[in-house]
């Protein structure tokens, strides 16, 4: 999509109390590795979408707050940045994020959207946001089916459901990467075929996810 956004923090509504922690068991071994690498590298609060489950997991503090499934580019396959305007697939790495809030935002998605791939000219993003007004019961439908498979079906960016979309907005909102306070929260976009997923990141062979069995999601 094409976008002129700006950043703000005034976009969502409060923040919701905190929920009772309850056992993961969304997140496959390999989204698992790329969070415990993040925590490693000094991340605490950040975004993993995982493409082969249709999902996004947002962490904060180390830990996995939220979990919902979301829809993806049509082209599941296609990762790259490079041809993104045509490709009809969500791009793959670890993005810096912006939130955007103007005119174009609000009357496609009915409200702000977050920018995480842009073209060098900034004249064409990628965007993570609310399903679109126009086709708002057929793309909710195909996200709360059962199966990843019915997920892939936008021209790359990702598709969040209304309701998980302003708990998406409050988390970049007011959440930092590392010690940086005019840094939004990195966003990882896995690839299809998780086997990519350690040379993507740089993550060494012999790193394993650790203590994974403790993690925990905090119910919505």
């Amino acid at each position: 999509m094409v976008m002129g956004g700006i950043f703000s923090s005034k976009v969502m509504a409060q923040s919701q109390p905190s929920a009772t922690s309850v056992p993961i068991n969304t997140m496959d071994s390999e989204t698992a590795i790329l969070m415990q690498f993040a925590i490693s590298q000094g991340q605490r609060d950040f975004a993993i979408v995982s493409k082969a489950n249709a999902r996004l997991y947002l962490i904060e503090n180390g830990r996995v707050m939220f979990d919902v499934p979301v829809g993806l580019g049509e082209n599941r396959y296609y990762g790259s940045v490079q041809g993104m305007e045509s490709s009809k697939g969500t791009p793959e790495g670890r993005f810096g994020i912006r939130i955007a809030d103007d005119a174009q935002a609000r009357q496609m998605s009915g409200g702000p959207v977050i920018d995480f791939a842009c073209t060098p000219n900034g004249r064409f993003c990628m965007s993570m946001h609310s399903t679109f007004l126009g086709e708002f019961n057929a793309r909710q439908a195909r996200i709360n089916t059962p199966t990843a498979a019915d997920n892939f079906f936008s021209n790359g960016c990702i598709n969040v459901r209304p309701d998980d979309m302003r708990r998406v907005l409050n988390f970049f909102a007011t959440h930092r990467a590392g010690n940086n306070e005019h840094v939004h929260p990195f966003l990882y976009i896995m690839p299809t075929n998780n086997s990519r997923t350690r040379a993507m990141f740089g993550i060494p062979a012999n790193f394993g996810a650790q203590n994974s069995a403790n993690m925990a999601v905090s119910a919505p």
